[in-house]
This record gives C-alpha cells, sequence and structure tokens, in this order.
C-alpha cells in the first residue's frame, strides 16, 4: 500500500527521533563507561598471579559512541593457545587490536605478564603478530622479509661483559620514568590538599593518590636496591640476525626457500613466512588474526596442525582469532565465544560442545549444528509442533520449574533497585568530574566551611528523569518477560527450547554406548540422505523443521523411507524461550 506524503514526513520523524534517543543513549553510557575507568584508575591495580596475559572488565567505544566490546575478562595462562570465535562484527579483532596496543582501551585493565599495559605502546609489549593478509615485502627474499624489523629496528638487548655474565646495575630509564610518575602524584595531591571542607581534605580523594605515591615509593626503592640485568638499546649485528632467522625457518621447515620472493611460494608457504617473521622476534605472545581465511580448505587443514605444532614447539603462548569454529575446535586449549561484544562462553572444546551457556553456542558450534525447537514441556512430556512428542523425567521438569521461579525473583529484585542502581551510576559520573576537576586545579577557590561536595552529590532533574527513562524502558522488557514466566508457572505449562546434536539420536538397532540414555523410539520419515564416506546425515521433517541425524554407513535407510530413531535423553538440552539461556 502507497503512503502519504503525511505517513511518510511521520516515519521519517519517528526515525529521527530514535535515531536521536539511541545517540542520548550512547553518551550516557559513554560517560557512565569513563566514570568507571577513572574511579578504576585510582585503585591500585593486581592481575591474577596465575595469568600471562589478564583483561579485566574491559570495554571498547568508538569515537562515534558505538560500544564493540562490553565487560571482556579473560585470564590466559603461560604456553597457553586461546582461540576467539564469533561471528563478523562480534568484537573479536577489536579485542586482539587492544592486547597488541593498535586500539585504545576505553575501560578495563590489562596485563602482560604482570604488567600493566593499558598505556604500553605497541613496541614494547613484546607481542608478535601474524595477520589474515601476510603483509610480506614482494621485492624481499623470504630472508630479508624474516629479517627485516630486527635490520631496522633497534631491541633492548641484555648486557654481558667479556666473560658472557650478565651487567648488573640499575635501569636509569625505568627510575626516571617513576620519579616522573611520582612528581605527577605530589602535583595532584597539592592541588586537592588546597581544598578545603569544614577544615578537612577530601579524603575520598586524598586516600587513592597517597596508595599510589606510596606505591611508586616502593618501586622506586627496590629499583634502587636490587639490580637487575642491564640492557642495551641497539640493533641486532648480521650474525646474531642469521642465527634468528636459520633457526626460525628450520623451525618452519623453510630453509629451501629462504632465497625466493614471495610470488614464487604458495599460500601455504607464505603463511610460513609470515609465522617465521613473528618467531625471530621471540616475543612472549604470539596475537594471530584469521591467518588461514586465504588459504584453500585443504591447505587450511594442513596448516592448522602447523601452527598448533609451531607453538608446542617454541613454547608460545597464543591468542588466535577466526570465525571458523572447526579451528578453534580443532586447535585451541580453550575458546572464547563472542558475540555482539559480549563472551557468549570459555572453556575448553570440549566442553563447550557437551554444555553450551546458551541457543547461540549450541548452534554456532558443531557441524552439524545442534537441532533446536520450540517445544511445550508440560504433564511429563516433550511436545513439539507437530504432534510429535518425548517423555521427560520429572526431576528434569522441577529443574525447568526452579529456573524460571529463579527468573521471576531475578527480575522483581530489578524492580525493587534498578531505579536506585540507575542513580548511582550517574552519580559515579558527576562525582569522578569533580575528582578529575580537583586533580587538575580546575575546581573554584577553596571553600572553608562548606560541607564537602563529595559528599553531597545530587542529581539534576534533568538527570533523574534520564535516570527513570532508562530504568522504565529496561523495566517494561523485564515484566513483559515476567508476566509470561508466570503464565508458565500458573498453567504448568513451559514454553522451552529443546536442543541435540545429531550424533545423539540413533537409527533402532545400531549399537549404543554404555552411557547412552535411551528414549522411546519415535517414526521418522528420511527426506534427504547424505553420505559423507564413513557416515551419513540423515535428514527429516520434525516439529515443521528440517531434523538432521548422523548415522553409520552400515545403515540402509534410504530417501523417502521411514525409520525407528532413539534419542539420547542424557544428551538433551533445555533452553530458555525467552533469554535463550541453558537450563540443564
Amino acid at each position: 500500500m502507497k503512503m502519504s506524503k503525511q505517513e511518510k514526513k511521520e516515519l521519517k520523524l519517528k526515525e529521527k527521533e530514535a535515531a536521536r534517543q539511541t545517540q542520548i543513549e550512547n553518551i550516557i553510557n559513554y560517560n557512565r563507561v569513563v566514570a568507571i575507568e577513572l574511579a578504576n584508575r585510582a585503585k591500585e591495580k593486581k592481575p591474577n598471579p596465575d595469568a600471562f596475559i589478564c583483561l579485566q572488565n574491559v570495554n571498547k567505544i568508538y569515537d562515534n559512541l558505538v560500544q564493540a566490546v562490553f565487560d571482556f575478562s579473560l585470564d590466559v595462562h603461560k604456553n597457553e593457545f586461546i582461540v576467539l570465535v564469533g561471528p563478523s562484527g562480534c568484537g573479536k579483532s577489536t579485542t586482539l587490536r587492544m592486547i597488541a596496543g593498535l586500539e585504545e582501551i576505553t575501560a578495563g585493565n590489562l596485563f602482560i605478564d604482570g604488567k600493566y599495559a593499558n598505556v604500553l605502546p605497541p613496541k614494547n609489549r613484546d607481542i608478535s603478530m601474524v595477520f589474515q593478509s601476510y603483509a610480506l615485502y614482494p621485492h624481499m627474499s623470504v630472508y630479508n622479509n624474516m629479517a627485516f624489523a630486527m635490520q631496522i629496528r633497534p631491541y633492548d638487548i641484555p648486557l654481558v661483559d667479556a666473560n658472557n655474565a650478565p651487567v648488573m646495575g640499575v635501569d636509569k630509564n625505568k627510575l626516571a620514568e617513576l620519579n616522573a610518575k611520582l612528581a605527577e602524584i605530589n602535583k595532584q595531591i597539592a592541588n586537592v590538599e588546597s581544598y578545603k571542607y569544614d577544615g578537612s581534605t577530601v579524603s575520598d580523594v586524598l586516600s587513592p593518590l597517597y596508595q599510589q605515591k606510596e606505591s611508586l615509593e616502593k618501586e622506586i626503592f627496590t629499583l634502587n636496591n636490587n639490580p637487575t640485568q642491564l640492557t642495551e638499546l641497539r640493533k641486532y649485528n648480521k650474525e646474531e640476525i642469521d642465527e634468528y632467522v636459520q633457526e626460525a625457518a628450520k623451525i618452519l621447515q623453510i630453509q629451501d626457500y629462504l632465497d625466493r620472493k614471495p610470488r614464487e611460494l604458495s599460500g601455504g608457504q607464505r603463511q610460513r613466512v609470515a609465522l617465521g617473521r613473528a618467531i625471530v622476534k621471540k616475543a612472549k605472545l604470539f596475537l594471530m588474526d584469521e591467518p588461514l581465511s586465504n588459504l584453500d580448505a585443504k591447505l587450511r587443514v594442513s596448516m592448522r596442525s602447523e601452527i598448533k605444532r609451531i607453538h608446542k614447539s617454541i613454547g608460545a603462548t597464543t591468542i588466535y582469532v577466526t570465525h571458523d569454529q572447526t579451528e578453534a575446535m580443532t586447535m585451541a586449549d580453550r575458546i572464547v565465544i563472542m558475540n555482539k561484544g559480549y563472551i557468549q562462553q570459555i572453556g575448553a572444546p570440549q566442553d563447550i560442545y557437551n554444555k553450551p551457556a546458551n541457543v547461540f553456542v549450541a548452534t554456532f558450534i558443531g557441524s552439524p549444528a545442534m537441532n533446536v525447537y520450540d517445544v511445550t514441556v508440560e504433564k511429563g512430556l516433550i511436545k513439539f509442533a507437530d504432534d510429535f512428542s518425548l517423555k521427560i523425567d520429572s526431576k528434569d521438569e522441577e529443574l525447568i520449574k526452579a529456573a524460571i521461579e529463579k527468573k521471576i525473583r531475578e527480575i522483581t529484585e530489578f524492580e525493587l533497585g534498578g531505579l536506585e542502581s540507575e542513580r548511582q551510576k550517574q552519580i559515579l559520573v558527576n562525582r569522578e568530574t569533580l575528582i578529575l576537576d580537583m586533580k587538575n586545579h580546575k575546581a573554584k577557590g577553596k571553600q572553608i566551611g562548606l560541607p564537602d561536595p563529595l559528599d553531597n552529590i545530587v542529581l539534576t532533574d534533568d538527570e533523574e528523569k534520564i535516570c527513570k527513562d532508562l530504568f522504565n524502558k529496561k523495566l517494561e522488557e523485564l515484566l513483559a518477560k515476567k508476566v509470561k514466566y508466570q503464565e508458565m508457572l500458573a498453567n504448568k505449562s513451559y514454553q522451552v527450547k529443546f536442543g541435540i546434536r545429531p550424533e545423539n539420536v540413533f537409527v533402532s538397532g545400531a549399537s549404543l554406548e554404555k552411557d547412552v540414555k535411551p528414549s522411546e523410539e519415535k517414526d521418522f520419515k528420511v527426506t534427504i540422505s547424505e553420505l559423507l564416506g564413513n557416515e551419513y546425515y540423515l535428514h527429516g521433517d520434525l516439529g515443521g523443521k528440517d531434523f538432521v541425524l548422523k548415522a553409520s554407513s552400515s545403515v540402509t535407510v534410504k530417501e523417502g523411507e521411514s525409520a525407528k530413531i532413539i534419542f539420547d535423553k542424557s544428551k538433551m538440552h533445555i533452553f530458555d524461550a525467552i533469554d535463550d539461556k541453558l537450563i540443564y
């Protein structure tokens, strides 16, 4: 139906207002994230002592106020191979670039080998990075591509004497850096102390500053009284460069290609050269951003095992980004699954595969994907859309009921405390703005006799309205969910999502493992049969959707024929149909 001019005008106004509201919410969110970061800077920063790389509540907001990463927290242990996986735009590459120092962290902490790294320039992070595009110099030989960084850039090289013994002493550059930080802290303390309220200083501001001062003084004392091996900033000589390049070439098995140009190499060989360029740096951390995506399928398979072998042979710590769940499952010690900027689940490949945290993880990991259906659980049955049903144990039905009751309690808690939570977030923004002004000596003169302003932060009417609007928007969504949950409890009929992987459904007569908990037999008509050599993928209709199961190649069911199938009840998954989270 054609829209009138008036209707078009009204639609444009609505779109414009929606865009304006989104922009306002983005500004509010940015201010709150920055306020949290400012408050965080005043606190003592401690990494997990067991972690080699530690990310604590890391957020990234771009200049256009779009947030790409939300509260990302991860501990990476030494020599671990971590894979960040997710669809395009999920924030995985942005996270990798923040670790590398190529993107600024908006809020949160990053530690590399126990050292606070938020403000460290990329060249000082001791990392090597491998890119999707290889990034090789076409006019240089393989040898020079690998050696180039060492030829042009000076490195901090440990000093030794004539007897090859370490040269010990105090690092004067580090000492000067710490003294400069101490001078800045002393300046901020002096600025804050110039503001007196009822005869007392603003202790909440001074306390963390004094803690930072004490920490710096201890670090300076330790540095002065504990000599370490000194380093010399210089370029590697030809002999050292040749030693490192030859060693890396041997690991990568590319000694015969060192005199060739990149154009004379295959895709896999070029990727090995890119890896070699990273290896010669002998960095603490390897970052790989979809390094295999430009290779054909067969070469990707061989390079997966090659990268894993290299990782183990050089004792590296690796963070690897990919959108390919097969790469994640075959290469990772642990997988971090991301979607829309949020971590969905962290765990070992087998744990994630067997117990996905939500529907997204369940359908993203695994090939073919998990079969997921909207179902109703009532009176001991899992009912699908087409009168197909499975029996469910009473204890499992009780688990669903308990999970729904818990979600109702969580919504009720938000009803009671959600508005105050929004107010506290805005108060934190105002508080950190005032503290920043005090530290920079921008607050108005001494205010003797007046109460401490940090104890008397109040919100303006506009700020109160913003808090109420944000609370009401969230509350409206949650109350709609609460009504649905309450209806389920009242009717003892639970609308959930049922999931099971193709290999956990069997054609009747197939040999079953001892730990399989078989369901009753069900009729299943095969519509498509896909032979993959040692197994079939059998497709059929279930609940109005395509259902897939794996069967041995010895199974003789043909397209158009019916078979009896059995579900492994111990491998069935039930998800909340409203928020998609795993119930059991």
